[in-house]
């Protein structure tokens, strides 16, 4: 009886070990970072449309939480008209492409960091990317100065620059 229990359970734990790495293989999932009572918080939604993981990632931040997160108190700093124009992969870095508008924004030092914040960590859950360049469209500047509060920006960002944010 001992034994057989012993196959039932191996067994067992064989299928789940299996479909568990089928589901981490064939993911659909993404990762978005919202805030939550002024802290980030990761939210799983669905991959949309099949789009590639980045292009879906971009796509539901920029949308800003569904009707289902937002009544669960979620909410985005990113402004509605703050929209990424392209955006190219160089190595482990993403460079988002950004209208003038990107420093026009306003909000204080805080508010701004938590966007940057909001961006950086969610596009760091792709596999492959470690940070995030900032660019305006036509400028050959790497330095953005944003905001009136002079928010700069002179180097790609990575989680590591928001010690303690998450």
């Amino acid at each position: 009886m001992k034994k057989l229990l012993l196959v039932l359970v191996v067994g067992i734990a064989v299928i789940f070990a299996f479909l568990g790495l089928e589901h981490l293989q064939n993911s659909t999932d993404i990762t978005i970072y919202f805030y939550r009572s002024e802290q980030l918080y990761p939210v799983r939604q669905a991959r949309l449309n099949d789009l590639p993981p980045l292009e879906a990632t971009l796509t539901a931040l920029f949308n800003g939480p569904t009707t289902a997160e937002k009544s669960l108190r979620l909410q985005t700093l990113i402004p509605e008209n703050i929209r990424p124009l392209n955006y190219s992969i160089n190595g482990e870095v993403l460079t988002l492409v950004f209208a003038e508008d990107f420093l026009l924004l306003s909000g204080g030092h805080h508010v701004i960091d938590g966007m940057l914040q909001q961006i950086v960590f969610t596009v760091t859950e792709i596999k492959g990317i470690k940070s995030v360049r900032f660019q305006i469209e036509n400028s050959r500047s790497n330095t953005l100065i944003i905001g009136g509060e002079g928010y700069t920006i002179d180097r790609p960002l990575s989680r590591v620059d928001f010690t303690g944010a998450y």
